[in-house]
């Protein structure tokens, strides 16, 4: 599906940037914190912005200004976990953000039993292929062999 080129391109992008920032941090970025406020601050009808937000692109440039404005403040939120554990030991909210910013995720028994039988079936099949290739290798030099026996009437 191709998408239109969005009514007031730059204040479309805007409205990407403030969607995409947390509402708490809105008011300090913007001036302003809702839809109704960025649409009078622009001078556009709030149904335009609905429009935007139906737009298939919307959503995903939402996220992606979203998951750079998390990455930016990951190094603040190690920080913080640092000391969180220091002081108290909790690291589920730090988790939480790695798991959703930074693509962690957690390595199970299951995982690593799977892991060790996949690199086991690897080592396996390569030296069956070291073996095949040996094989292969004995026999093109007994052939060569043989056949320079019969060039030299052997």
């Amino acid at each position: 599906m191709k998408t239109k080129t969005p009514y007031k391109k730059a204040e479309y992008l805007e409205f990407i940037k403030f969607t995409a920032t947390p509402r708490a941090f809105r008011e300090a970025d913007f001036g302003y914190n809702t839809d109704k406020a960025f649409a009078e601050h622009y001078k556009l009808n709030e149904t335009t912005l609905v429009g935007w937000k139906k737009d298939g692109q919307f959503r995903d440039s939402v996220k992606e200004h979203l998951d750079a404005w998390a990455k930016s403040r990951t190094p603040d939120v190690i920080a913080c976990l640092y000391k969180a554990i220091i002081q108290h030991g909790r690291a589920a909210e730090a988790k939480l953000w790695m798991q959703l910013f930074e693509g962690f995720t957690e390595k199970s028994d299951s995982n690593l039993s799977m892991n060790r039988t996949m690199i086991r079936d690897l080592q396996n099949a390569n030296r069956e292929i070291f073996e095949m290739a040996k094989k292969e290798d004995a026999e093109r030099r007994n052939k060569i062999k043989f056949s320079e026996k019969q060039q030299n009437g052997g």
